[in-house]
């Protein structure tokens, strides 16, 4: 009997999410199983093909803006500021650190052939989480799980689209891969929304994998040998001006350091010297125990979110994209505050000092983390069912 579970994550992408929803969707499935887990390794091959499957995202306008992004970051660090980039490197070596200390890899794979033959070496893969079927990433054919042996299990957790909206010229294939997975799940609801109107099949909404571990569970990987306390934490993707004002308007007022993390999605160059310190020197494990010793957060990012709700913080969320824009992934946000009832911890218009007002509003967690619980029992059974049933 075949005793190994591949699993399709984000792990390679040096994003804080990324690398701790991939952690935790490996550790809940060897609990769950008691097998052997290995995260599967996908290089493909930059040829004719490669050209041809993403030539069609050339006419999506608001996807290449959001992939021109991670472009001028490259460009920028390469020529036009060398020490950002000396401290971006030590970043990256936080992330190979903890990829090396707590992920069980393949070898590279170059090709979908390779990867279906391999495939038939396990008992089942899964595929998750993050922004896995983005438009962005159709090109690959990757996060489809179209290579997948028709013999081997195919397993969805938490997956997201990350958008609102396909592209066109993506529906018929995407309408195609969905049906052939056995057990589909997915993270937002308007994940859930498109599946049925693609395939007319209802699939659950899951919780994002980092919600599956508990916050003990969580202190166990965090840094031990972070010892600042009680500052304001700032951890933002895109470049909204209101949230850097709101965050200096909230230092006025209590009196509190910020703490912030430049650099990470795209350079915005005021944030260079935004805040009382910049953390550059930090990874994943270093990530949770800032949110963790924080007085509060402001973030704009998802997994920013959910580790506020899981530590208890005070925090808000501001939008990182216009909710009309194509690549807006807002929608995983509203899902998230939507079942916790903490949509009014979302700020879009207010003032800074509305925004002050409800920031320092107590939020009653005791609430809070029952339902926090109680989604994280319902998805674990979804995910033990998928896993374990013929």
């Amino acid at each position: 009997m075949i005793k190994k579970i591949g699993i399709i994550n984000c792990s390679h992408i040096s994003n804080f999410g990324s690398v701790l929803q991939s952690f935790a969707i490996e550790k809940v499935v060897r609990e769950i199983t008691g097998y052997e887990t290995y995260s599967i390794r996908y290089k493909q091959r930059k040829d004719i093909k490669y050209l041809k499957n993403y030539l069609p995202l050339l006419f999506e306008k608001d996807i290449v803006l959001f992939k021109l992004k991670s472009v001028n970051k490259k460009l920028y660090l390469k020529f036009c500021n060398k020490q950002l980039k000396k401290n971006c490197e030590k970043r990256e070596e936080k992330f190979e650190k903890f990829r090396n200390e707590n992920f069980n890899y393949t070898k590279v794979y170059t090709s979908l052939q390779e990867l279906e033959g391999m495939s038939k070496e396990f008992k089942c893969i899964v595929l998750g989480s993050d922004q896995v079927w983005h438009p962005i990433n159709y090109g690959s054919h990757y996060y489809t799980m179209e290579w997948v042996s028709d013999e081997t299990k195919k397993i969805t957790y938490a997956a997201s689209f990350g958008v609102n909206r396909l592209p066109d010229y993506q529906i018929n294939g995407t309408k195609t891969f969905l049906k052939r997975i056995n057990c589909l799940s997915v993270r937002e609801q308007q994940g859930a929304l498109l599946i049925d109107n693609l395939i007319k099949r209802k699939v659950p909404v899951v919780v994002d994998p980092t919600i599956l571990i508990s916050k003990d569970e969580w202190d166990k990987v965090s840094a031990k040998d972070i010892e600042e306390k009680d500052y304001i934490f700032c951890y933002f993707l895109g470049n909204n001006k209101a949230a850097r004002i709101f965050a200096e308007t909230l230092k006025c007022k209590t009196g509190k350091k910020i703490y912030s993390i430049p650099g990470m999605d795209e350079i915005n160059l005021s944030d260079l010297n935004f805040g009382d310190k910049q953390l550059y020197n930090i990874g994943p494990a270093e990530f949770i125990s800032y949110i963790k010793n924080a007085y509060c957060v402001i973030t704009d990012s998802f997994h920013g979110t959910v580790f506020s709700i899981l530590y208890n913080k005070q925090f808000i969320v501001y939008n990182r994209f216009e909710d009309c824009n194509k690549g807006s992934t807002n929608s995983r946000i509203d899902t998230l505050l939507e079942w916790t009832g903490l949509k009014g911890r979302r700020i879009i218009n207010d003032s800074a000092e509305k925004a002050v007002d409800t920031i320092l509003q107590h939020i009653d967690y005791g609430v809070i983390n029952s339902k926090v619980e109680k989604q994280r029992r319902e998805s674990f059974n979804y995910l033990k069912k998928a896993l374990t049933r013929d």
